[in-house]
């Protein structure tokens, strides 16, 4: 597996970027999104460049995420994938091993709570790095499989008009029939949200 594009923008809106090198809560010299191989005080980088590390830096994360979950039988999702590769990123392969070595995948959000040190003191940015990366890890995966039959059965239709928005999916014909799917997210899930108005198949 390989972090996903929204995990790659967690990450990175974890991390924040930075172009000149500056010291991170345990004294290390860090640069663009987290960036500590090799940087000394002074150094400067472009956000291009910082991107280009990010994702060999994640590389690595993903390996090892990859080599404990086909060890331990986890069968991560893509949100529990991204969730780990997060927190070995800010952590380290070290503390994802220890984090892993005795926990069932479903004790691991829990336990990721107990990394909110830095420098041998609790760090409040680290408590809400922790909880959203176990927030993350317990987010489900949806399921689309319904969602796509449904709009490919719409979209064959002869004569149909329809639309995707940030709002959702929109479907109309010659017959005047109207269709609107709205997703909805809440503390409980994915939700859809139908509208229907004279709908012929």
């Amino acid at each position: 597996m390989k972090t996903s594009d929204n995990g790659i923008k967690k990450i990175k809106n974890e991390e924040g970027f930075r172009n000149k090198a500056y010291k991170c809560a345990a004294g290390v010299p860090t640069i663009g999104y987290g960036h500590t191989k090799g940087v000394k005080m002074g150094d400067t980088i472009s956000a291009q460049k910082a991107e280009e590390y990010l994702r060999e830096d994640l590389r690595i994360c993903e390996n090892e995420v990859n080599r404990i979950n086909k060890e331990k039988g986890y069968n991560l999702n893509q949100n529990q994938f991204d969730s780990l590769v997060s927190f070995t990123y800010n952590c380290g392969i070290k503390n994802l091993r220890t984090l892993t070595k005795f926990r069932t995948k479903s004790e691991i959000p829990e336990g990721m709570k107990l990394y909110n040190k830095g420098g041998g003191r609790v760090i409040q940015g680290l408590i809400n790095r922790r909880n959203r990366e176990s927030e993350l890890f317990n987010e489900p995966i949806l399921n689309n499989s319904f969602n796509d039959n449904l709009m490919s059965r719409i979209i064959r239709n002869e004569n149909s008009y329809y639309n995707f928005d940030d709002n959702g999916f929109s479907y109309s014909n010659s017959n005047n029939s109207d269709f609107n799917i709205r997703p909805s997210i809440g503390r409980n899930g994915f939700g859809i949200n139908f509208e229907f108005s004279c709908l012929i198949f």
